[in-house]
């Protein structure tokens, strides 16, 4: 009778481990669920600051693009290509042509992302300045050279646009200066139009939105890890 007893005793301990185990079983696949969902979260998040930046801006300048010799380019990059218009040979201050596009162009463009779905989203507003493989001075190195001149160039880019004369620049001062970025390129990343490097449209201006894409990414990575 005591051995029966026993064996009931026994029988009794493993059903409570079995309702113990199971229990924590559905708790950790709860707990995988929500931060699998985290996750989905914070990439949706990402993915829609991206769509809306593009969007948007096709929306606004799309009727100008051509005018102005630009592209919209689907990593959130516009393109200015006419380097007479842009600058004049061996320049590095910005022509008068190009004033004119930026006075348009620059105000509407920082409309865009003040919008309260993006802004706070914007890592940086980069200005890109690249050239050719045209260097006339044969003492200099052409790369260090047009390093120098694209860079300046960037610069001065950079210098005309946040002195524009307008309340979207005005107000957004000190959001701007953490946030704009002049950055000379050389000819290091030359214009790739139908697989071929065409050198003619490599001297441009670029201006790339830059969204906090890495912080997005380390969050997630430490999703994964907590799931582990």
């Amino acid at each position: 009778m005591k051995s029966s007893n026993e064996w009931i005793n026994i029988s009794d301990l493993m059903s409570v481990l079995m309702m113990v185990f199971l229990f924590i079983s559905v708790l950790y696949m709860y707990e995988v669920q929500k931060e699998q969902k985290s996750i989905e979260l914070i990439a949706t998040s990402y993915k829609d600051t991206n769509e809306n930046i593009q969007q948007s801006m096709q929306k606004i300048f799309k009727n100008n693009l051509q005018k102005w010799s630009a592209d919209i380019k689907e990593d959130n990059r516009i393109v200015f290509f006419s380097p007479d218009v842009v600058f004049k040979t061996n320049k590095t201050n910005v022509a008068s042509k190009f004033k004119i596009i930026l006075d348009d162009f620059f105000p509407q463009l920082i409309k865009v992302l003040n919008d309260e779905k993006i802004k706070d989203e914007i890592a940086e507003i980069r200005i890109e300045g690249h050239s050719n493989k045209q260097w006339a001075n044969k003492d200099k190195d052409g790369y260090i050279g047009n390093m120098s001149i694209s860079q300046q160039r960037a610069l001065e880019v950079l210098q005309y646009c946040i002195s524009i004369d307008k309340p979207i620049i005005k107000n957004n001062k000190k959001w701007l200066q953490s946030k704009l970025i002049a950055v000379g390129m050389s000819y290091s990343k030359p214009y790739i139009e139908d697989n071929t490097t065409n050198w003619t449209k490599s001297k441009r201006v670029e201006f790339k939105i830059v969204t906090k894409s890495k912080d997005k990414l380390f969050e997630i990575l430490e999703k994964i890890k907590s799931i582990k």
